[in-house]
């Protein structure tokens, strides 16, 4: 393995060196930079001695070439427009799920049969999967923009798709929900029967203050959203996607239960607080002290144990099942695009394929006796 040193020059100046054994004996190559020192190091030990000592021969040199993960980590470091938080889990992803891989891999060699390969020995869940495939993309495009490699490899390369028994939604029914609700300690019982009467994120639910409430026409205005920070607190900002900024329908008892929730309270105050400082609900505290302590018992009861997420599928579901269209719950849940709704909950839609087998079946009788 190599190892780094820093040292000082009889002038006051730092090198920088990489060491390591090559042929039997011991060697240095000094850097100007510790950030050229370092990128080299791990070319080094990816690719080995006598690739990375080639790589320096070369006329391009001056810029250090760098492996697939490299370059995903220099892209999520320079994505403008995300939180803090949002920057932390595309690295999470990238240390999980393209670092095994690709950290030995440089950019320059990268080709669609590694990403091919990379793809075949996934597992888990789809969303997941198209998740880290997104990420490499996207770093691959920008080395494309930055006349590094000629083309994105990833480009094109199959995802797999969300099919009806991924196992990654749980559709409760009215009668589960009657369930869940009886689990749920009281103060948050309003709060439970929100998520799953209107559909919205978490996030939204959070950060709605009173004056966003129309009771009177039965609405609610989603404009802005809880926000994960690395490390820190969250913070507010806009909803998810510019879709998501929306105005929502509430149903009328909702309506009736909110009047009196709200009743005498200040328009600046949250609609939903937790129960210790009556202040935001934090994901983390909900999950522990409310959602998980009632999931035993409802598992129990009914078999499923679903995610606070799927009361949003659940939404989605009995729209669908009302006969609501696509486009109608696509604006309620703030998809960006119809395209998402579609292939979030197409497979759910049975009234064009009812309709079809009635009209097919309809003509059969005719048929056998002919």
């Amino acid at each position: 393995m190599s190892s780094y040193e820093a040292r000082t020059n009889s002038d006051g100046s730092v090198s920088h060196r990489i060491r390591f054994r090559y042929q039997g004996k011991n060697k240095a190559v000094p850097f100007v930079t510790v950030e050229q020192a370092q990128s080299w190091q791990t070319i080094l030990d990816a690719v080995g001695a006598d690739r990375a000592l080639a790589l320096l021969e070369q006329p391009t040199a001056a810029a250090i070439p760098r492996t697939v993960s490299q370059q995903v980590e220099h892209h999520i470091e320079h994505l403008t427009g995300i939180t803090d938080g949002t920057r932390a889990k595309y690295r999470r992803i990238a240390k999980a799920r393209l670092d095994p891989v690709f950290g030995k891999v440089l950019l320059g060699d990268i080709t669609r049969a590694h990403v091919s390969a990379w793809m075949n020995a996934q597992t888990g869940a789809p969303k997941t999967i198209r998740n880290a495939h997104s990420i490499l993309s996207a770093a691959l495009t920008a080395a494309v923009r930055d006349d590094l490699i000629p083309s994105n490899p990833a480009k094109g390369v199959k995802t797999p798709k969300r099919t009806a028994d991924a196992g990654e939604h749980v559709y409760l029914t009215h009668a589960d929900v009657a369930v869940l609700v009886r689990l749920i300690p009281e103060h948050w019982r309003l709060f439970v029967l929100f998520l799953v009467g209107t559909g919205v994120r978490f996030s939204e639910a959070t950060a709605l203050t009173i004056d966003a409430l129309d009771l009177d026409t039965g609405s609610a205005r989603i404009n802005q959203s809880w926000k994960e920070t690395s490390g820190g607190p969250q913070q507010l900002g806009a909803p998810k996607t510019a879709k998501s900024r929306r105005t929502i329908g509430l149903p009328p008892e909702l309506v009736a239960m909110l009047r009196i929730h709200c009743a005498g309270r200040k328009r600046t105050e949250w609609v939903f607080t937790n129960k210790r400082d009556a202040n935001q609900i934090r994901n983390a505290g909900f999950h522990k002290t409310v959602w998980q302590p009632a999931l035993v018992p409802f598992e129990a009861a009914t078999g499923k144990r679903p995610r606070v997420h799927d009361l949003r599928h659940t939404y989605a579901s009995w729209a669908i099942r009302a006969n609501i269209p696509l486009m109608v719950i696509q604006r309620q849940l703030g998809h960006e695009s119809i395209q998402t709704t579609s292939d979030t909950y197409g497979h759910l839609v049975r009234s064009d394929i009812d309709a079809l087998a009635a009209m097919i079946g309809s003509s059969l009788p005719a048929m056998i006796e002919g």
